[in-house]
């Protein structure tokens, strides 16, 4: 696995739409990322480019719940562990 840091900014938080599983901070943090044209964001995973679903972590997760029932959020970093098959087809950048 490698391991991919996201950085939640405060343009993900302004431009985010809640309730959006792809227009969504996390969701846009993980495109700009994972370089990915769309993901779709679940309270759990995220499902990357049809067939695969990376679980979210903990922080992750409550800050969906937060965000998505209008609680005041801030910018965050956390970590996703992407399969190494992707990384070696990819252009996926590593921490």
């Amino acid at each position: 696995m490698t391991k991919v840091k996201i950085s939640v900014t405060q343009e993900h938080i302004n431009y985010g739409r809640r309730g959006s599983c792809h227009d969504c901070p996390i969701a846009l943090a993980v495109c700009a990322a994972l370089r990915a044209g769309r993901v779709r964001v679940t309270p759990g995973f995220i499902d990357y480019k049809r067939y695969l679903d990376i679980p979210l972590p903990a922080e992750a997760q409550l800050f969906i719940t937060r965000f998505d029932a209008e609680v005041s959020v801030k910018p965050f970093e956390f970590e996703l562990e992407i399969p190494e098959f992707l990384d070696n087809h990819e252009t996926i950048p590593k921490i």
